[in-house]
């Protein structure tokens, strides 16, 4: 079955296009969630997250809600053509390593949390896996202890981890295998890292634990910045940009999460593009869609946009962000959930449509199963959404309710839009461009996240569970 987005792109007269999310009968991945993931051709690389389904809402988090028992102690190389799975433990990673990498031994000490963690910050960037913050116990001790979000980040050669845990030493490159740094701003989890114009941009998400202010401090802000070697071997270090993309003066202190409208985590934050004003280029930026929670009690979710445009001021208050107030995304898929984005240029304007699918609503509404459609128009920086029913296309659906915290892993083979002019380019799909070259677009795989028994789980724990399916998803032109 495929889902008619009527009104999304009339390609030729009475044609239109179609996205189809469909169950794939592989089944040996292993089940996870809120993990972090590299790809290299058919292998995708799989580290941390958890193995068990929504933590307890309303326990103890160290005691009864983020057990260590629950925390993936293995890294995966999945083969999706092959579908087949092999691993190692964190133990026997760092066995590896003292016998065969001993230049990382004590550096990979300090640093082995990153391969422990959960819900961190992560991106490719060619072939390199950079994870950054995440959260669980201070040290894996196995006994009752601080738990913490992690100020840590790290650099990982990807075709080097994966010949690693496929014990294929000969095409490890020792050289760039790891490198790791720390910075007070990445003490974050639930946000995301995204890479363009040669810059990370961590954003959103929040500080939590025994080391937080308060126990709890939201990032309030974006924050560009640069990796380069430093002075430690494997070290890296971090250039942060003078000053964060905020709306308010010090995003650190702890009174700006009652006012910051960038107090959101768990949220879909996507790349985007926007027209500068000034030139009229189409330039890389990204954008946060609702999120959670609002200060305040009983917490309420966002339901409003904010776009981040790094490279220009907008016109009204000279900030590199705009708040879109007037959009309204009705609670529906405020949290992480798979998405993508297209790009295209219709009748004299620039759209992106964004497409969150799956994942879980706020209040009432719960794990949904739905998908929506988001409409922005990149000069006047205002969106539309509409909400698509029952998206995933299988029995299985019926009964059960897919898409928080899972990934979509995309075909390498899309064409991505490239700015003519500055040759920059963007993770959106050019859908003219993509079109051209077939009629039935390969969007990717949606694959692991938070499987739910119920629409809405009483506390989490025992009616969840993490997922190993994986969805293809598609899209085509309807005649």
């Amino acid at each position: 079955m495929s889902i008619e987005l009527k009104n999304l792109v009339e390609i030729e007269e009475q044609k239109s296009l179609s996205v189809a999310v469909e169950l794939t009968s592989k089944k040996n991945a292993p089940k996870l969630q809120s993990f972090a993931h590299g790809v290299d051709q058919n292998n995708w690389l799989l580290i941390a997250g958890t193995n068990e389904g929504l933590h307890n809402l309303n326990g103890n988090y160290a005691s009864t809600s983020f057990l260590e028992k629950a925390f993936n102690q293995n890294i995966y190389v999945y083969d999706v053509s092959k579908d087949l799975s092999i691993s190692i433990t964190i133990e026997e990673l760092e066995a590896i390593i003292n016998s065969n990498f001993k230049s990382y031994s004590s550096i990979l000490k300090e640093f082995i949390t990153v391969f422990r963690n959960t819900n961190s910050l992560s991106t490719q960037v060619g072939e390199y896996l950079y994870i950054a913050g995440g959260y669980g116990p201070e040290s894996f001790t196995g006994k009752s202890e601080n738990y913490i979000t992690y100020n840590q980040i790290a650099q990982i050669h990807i075709p080097s981890l994966i010949a690693l845990v496929k014990r294929d030493y000969v095409n490890v490159d020792a050289k760039n295998l790891f490198a790791f740094g720390s910075h007070s701003n990445f003490a974050v989890t639930g946000g995301e890292l995204l890479h363009f114009n040669d810059t990370f941009y961590l954003s959103f998400g929040q500080n939590f634990g025994a080391t937080a202010q308060q126990g709890q401090k939201y990032a309030d802000a974006v924050y560009p910045f640069t990796l380069t070697p430093s002075f430690v071997k494997y070290g890296l270090l971090i250039n942060m940009q003078c000053s964060a993309i905020s709306d308010v003066e010090y995003p650190t202190l702890p009174s700006s999460d009652t006012s910051s409208i960038f107090r959101r985590r768990d949220c879909p934050i996507v790349p985007s593009l926007y027209k500068n004003p000034t030139n009229n280029k189409i330039e890389n930026g990204l954008a946060v869609f609702a999120g959670v929670f609002k200060a305040g009690f009983p917490p309420a979710a966002w339901s409003d946009a904010i776009y981040i445009h790094p490279t220009f001021k907008n016109n009204s208050n000279a900030k590199r962000y705009t708040q879109d107030s007037a959009y309204n995304q009705n609670n529906y898929n405020v949290y992480t959930c798979p998405n993508f984005s297209l790009y295209e240029s219709k009748d004299g304007k620039d759209i992106q449509h964004t497409f969150l699918i799956g994942g879980i609503g706020n209040g009432k509404l719960g794990f949904t199963n739905t998908a929506l459609h988001i409409q922005t128009n990149m000069a006047e920086l205002k969106s539309t959404s509409s909400v698509i029913e029952n998206v995933f296309d299988n029995p299985i659906a019926d009964k059960k309710y897919f898409g928080s915290e899972a990934v979509l892993i995309p075909n390498n083979k899309l064409v991505r839009f490239k700015n003519s002019e500055t040759s920059s380019s963007s993770e959106i799909i050019d859908l003219k461009e993509t079109l051209e070259l077939d009629s039935n677009i390969k969007i990717g795989y949606i694959f692991g996240g938070i499987e739910s028994d119920k629409k809405n789980p009483q506390g989490g724990q025992g009616n969840t569970q993490a997922s190993n399916k994986i969805w293809k998803v598609s899209v085509s032109i309807d005649s």
